[in-house]
């Protein structure tokens, strides 16, 4: 299965003693965590499942802050991953 690349903006703020971390683009989205590391890794997992969800219904399009394309070339300071969804 071929992949694409994703590229999410994932954002990783302190809440109290625990991290709160969200992608502004995938709404409902939401991560509480004991680092800023972890976080960052429970937020990849979750991402995941939210692609997975939303190709399930139709809905995986590149929208605001959401960039899915298959130019592997394409660098941008923010959290990217392939994913194997989109074939």
């Amino acid at each position: 299965m071929s992949s694409a690349k994703i590229t999410v903006t994932v954002v990783v703020e302190p809440d109290e003693d625990r991290y709160h971390a969200y992608c502004p683009a995938l709404p409902g989205l939401h991560i509480d965590s004991e680092s800023e590391e972890k976080a960052f890794e429970e937020v990849e997992d979750a991402i995941i499942w939210y692609l997975d969800s939303m190709k399930e219904h139709g809905e995986l399009t590149s929208r605001p802050g959401l960039i899915v394309t298959t130019d592997a070339k394409t660098v941008v300071r923010e959290r990217d991953f392939d994913y194997a969804g989109l074939s």
